[in-house]
């Protein structure tokens, strides 16, 4: 049975177990006795009940609040609210009902008619028969019900040991606390206004087990919030991976069309689509040596500080001495980092280079070729001027490792980890523009160098880019992907030791079979069904 409790399969505590008797309660809601800085011996912080300061014990001794009555634990009072909306309403006394003997259930009624109130409620709490449907959610909040309706009710709630949650006093004797303290003292006021007896369920309870429902569902949800979610403490500490230069982003669905089938643009089952930016960001290492030992060695290739700059209204070739300033930003690593991170920036993108008043260089872009120079002069008369620019951020840093782009793999996580297809090497396939153009790069002698120097994806001017993670549509299934914000984290491989064991998985079986000897990856997932269903109308 899966239940919201699960993966962990955490189990409602018993508090009624004998351990809980060698507790102690804490029923004072003063920090202090008095106007002394002692501990009140029976507070929140009481040294008798939670260990003195400094002590291990501290750290691990509970406490715990007596109600004088029984409300929810608040998984079944949450799964209750779940299951009928007016289940709560009666609880709260904002809604009335009326018992049917027959559904064994309750029937929504007016004010004149019917009742309401906690005690209500519970009064037909074991008699309740809980409707099924064909909703498989709510028959699994129905079985949570039944296998904990035993014990669903509470009378006491444990407080946290006081070494995790301690009082804090300032240098100006301003007192702080956590946060889930002002919950403790807010259930403790509450029990103390109700009188000790043995009648936990009259109907004179009512406010006061409201109240402390209300409290208690915020303190369950305050310690759920700690722990769960992508900054709870099990995701932050154990369920999660920081690696260096690991990026994260949000997925979008794959285009797999191709203009040739079986072309270097037409993507394989193990390929994944991601966009400049985050594959950079992924081998920013990488990135360094490519641009340092590509065009930006011929820009800066004088020691003496100076720059081989293009000038804006000349189109030529000019030595500039450029500002220390600048000499290290396009020469250091930390100064190419900052270049590379101001892709980020989209309107800067498809904006000329400039240093000072200068262009960084200018492009040649026709007939399907392009090529990087600094001086029109160098431009062949045979080629038009006119295919002449001064190239753009997006440009250089693309041609800066067009050709090495998809040489380096990626491992894609979704989390939190749930199946066997949460995790998984891909090859990569580099976008900048939705639509890229396909160029050859040009040599020296104006000739195309040769059949490796194609730029398949070769930034569209003035198109939008591409800046999601698109994970192959067969993957989606396993990833548990729908396109409503999901994100995936993906760590690139530029060793080349890894680079070839990414390579090697690709040719073993297990990559592509799981334990029952099916299919790890299928184009069959819930969208794709609901798509069909919906054009063929089966």
């Amino acid at each position: 049975m899966k239940t919201d409790l699960d993966p962990f399969n955490i189990k409602i505590l018993d508090l009624k177990n004998p351990r809980i008797g060698l507790l102690k309660p804490v029923t004072s809601l003063d920090i202090f006795d008095g106007a002394t800085t002692n501990l009140n011996d029976e507070g929140l912080f009481s040294i008798s009940i939670f260990g003195r300061v400094g002590d291990p014990a501290r750290d691990k001794q509970f406490g715990y609040i007596y109600l004088k009555t029984t409300i929810f634990h608040p998984v079944i009072h949450k799964t209750l609210s779940r299951i009928k909306a007016l289940y709560s309403g009666i609880m709260s006394g904002t809604a009335y009902a009326i018992w049917d003997d027959v559904k064994k259930d309750f029937i929504p009624a007016t004010q004149l008619d019917g009742q309401t109130g906690y005690h209500f409620f519970v009064s037909k709490w074991k008699d309740i028969v809980f409707a099924r449907n064909s909703s498989a959610s709510r028959g699994n909040r129905i079985d949570l019900i039944e296998k904990y309706r035993h014990m669903a009710f509470v009378d006491r709630i444990l407080v946290l040991p006081a070494g995790l949650r301690d009082i804090e006093i300032g240098n100006d004797g301003r007192v702080t606390t956590n946060e889930v303290n002002d919950l403790y003292l807010k259930a403790i006021g509450i029990s103390n206004t109700v009188a000790s007896s043995n009648y936990h369920d009259a109907v004179g309870l009512d406010n006061a087990r409201r109240n402390l429902q209300y409290v208690f569902n915020q303190i369950f949800d305050h310690f759920v919030g700690v722990i769960k979610g992508k900054r709870g403490l099990f995701q932050d500490k154990w369920g999660s991976r920081r690696i260096f230069n690991g990026t994260s982003n949000v997925i979008t669905a794959m285009n797999p069309s191709c203009a040739e089938l079986g072309s270097k643009q037409s993507l394989t089952v193990n390929d994944h689509i991601t966009g400049l930016y985050q594959h950079m960001k992924g081998i920013e290492p990488i990135v360094y040596n490519m641009l340092k030992n590509g065009y930006l060695s011929k820009v800066f290739g004088d020691v003496s500080g100076h720059a081989y700059l293009v000038n804006p209204e000349t189109l030529k070739g000019e030595y500039i001495k450029v500002p220390v300033a600048v000499y290290d930003r396009w020469n250091s690593s930390e100064g190419l980092s900052k270049v590379i991170t101001s892709y980020h920036e989209i309107e800067a993108r498809h904006r000329p280079i400039k240093i000072g008043d200068h262009y960084l260089a200018l492009i040649y872009k026709g007939n399907n070729h392009f090529k990087l120079f600094s001086d029109i002069e160098d431009l062949p008369s045979d080629f038009n001027k006119e295919d002449v620019y001064p190239v753009t951020l997006a440009e250089f840093l693309y041609i800066a490792g067009y050709n090495e782009w998809n040489k380096y793999p990626s491992t894609i996580t979704r989390y939190p980890i749930a199946t066997i297809g949460s995790i998984f090497v891909t090859s990569s396939y580099v976008k900048t523009t939705l639509v890229g153009e396909d160029r050859w790069e040009l040599d020296d002698d104006w000739s195309v160098k040769g059949e490796q120097f194609r730029a398949l994806e070769f930034p569209t001017p003035g198109a939008a880019f591409v800046d999601s993670l698109i994970p192959n549509t067969s993957r989606l299934g396993l990833l548990g992907g729908d396109f409503d914000g999901d994100r995936c984290s993906k760590n690139t491989l530029y060793t080349t030791e890894a680079i070839e064991e990414a390579k090697t998985s690709f040719t073993k079986k297990e990559t592509y079979l799981n334990p029952d000897g099916g299919f790890k990856t299928s184009a069959n997932t819930s969208t794709v069904a609901l798509m069909l269903s919906n054009i063929t109308g089966d």
